[in-house]
C-alpha cells in the first residue's frame, strides 16, 4: 500500500504541474499585466510565483496568508512579501491593488458566509482572477477521491482515514474535519459570487475540471 500511495502522489504531483503550466498561459492572457504593479494574493505562497514573463515585471506582489511563509528568492524585477492576516478580513485595503489573485483557496475558507466574504474581497481589485476545482469533476484534487461528490460525508471520512495525500488523519474526528473544512463550489455558485466576470472552464478527459474567474472594475 505505500508504494501504491507513492505512486499515486507522483502522478498527481505530475498532473498538478501540467495544470499550473496550462493557467499560467491563461493567466498571460487574461489580465492586462501593463495596468498591474500591484498583486495582493489571498491565501498565496511566494512558491506558487515562479512564472519568468511575470516575474520579469517590476511587481510587488503581497501574499495574505494565516499562516507565516518562507520568502523566495525570484529572479528579475518582482519581489514577493507576506502578510499575516484572513483573507475574508484582511489587514490590507483590496481596492488599492491592480489586481487581486486568489489560486484554489476560497474552497478551504469556510462555510456560505465566509466564502461570500472571500469573494467580495476578490471583487474589489481593479482586476481580479480566482481560481477554484469543480465540485462535480470525476476525481475530487483535494484526497484523489474518485465521484466523491456521490459519497456521503460520514463515508468520506472514513475513506480519509485510510487514504488522504495529504498529512495523516489519525482519528476520525480528524478526518471528518478534514472533509467539512473544504467546500467545493459549482460554476453556478461562481457566477452569483462573481455577477458579471469571465468564467473559462479548464478540462480533462472533457470534463470541466476547475473555474477561472476573470474579472475587472473598469471605472477605478
Amino acid at each position: 500500500m505505500p508504494r501504491l500511495g507513492a505512486y499515486v502522489r507522483r502522478r498527481v504531483r505530475r498532473f498538478s504541474d501540467r495544470s499550473r503550466a496550462r493557467r499560467w498561459v491563461e493567466l498571460r492572457a487574461g489580465i492586462d499585466w501593463d495596468d498591474v504593479k500591484r498583486v495582493l494574493d489571498l491565501g498565496g505562497k511566494p512558491s506558487f510565483w515562479t512564472d519568468e514573463a511575470i516575474l520579469t515585471r517590476p511587481l510587488e506582489i503581497t501574499c495574505l496568508n494565516l499562516r507565516p511563509q518562507p520568502a523566495a528568492e525570484r529572479p528579475g524585477q518582482a519581489t514577493v512579501d507576506v502578510v499575516v492576516g484572513d483573507a475574508t478580513k484582511p489587514p490590507v485595503d483590496p481596492g488599492d491593488y491592480d489586481l487581486v489573485f486568489s489560486n484554489s483557496v476560497i474552497e478551504h475558507v469556510g462555510d456560505a458566509d465566509a466564502i461570500a466574504a472571500f469573494a467580495t474581497v476578490t471583487r474589489q481589485g481593479r482586476q481580479y482572477f480566482l481560481q477554484t476545482p469543480n465540485r462535480w469533476f470525476v476525481v475530487e484534487p483535494h484526497f484523489v477521491l474518485p465521484l466523491h461528490f456521490l459519497l456521503p460525508r460520514r463515508l468520506k471520512a472514513a475513506v480519509v482515514m485510510w487514504w488522504d495525500r495529504g498529512p495523516c488523519r489519525r482519528t476520525y474526528r480528524d478526518a471528518l474535519a478534514r472533509v467539512d473544512s473544504i467546500h467545493l463550489l459549482t460554476r453556478r455558485e461562481l457566477e452569483l459570487l462573481f455577477p458579471g466576470a469571465t468564467i473559462l472552464v479548464d478540462r480533462k478527459w472533457l470534463l470541466p475540471k476547475s473555474f477561472m474567474v476573470f474579472g475587472s472594475n473598469a471605472s477605478r
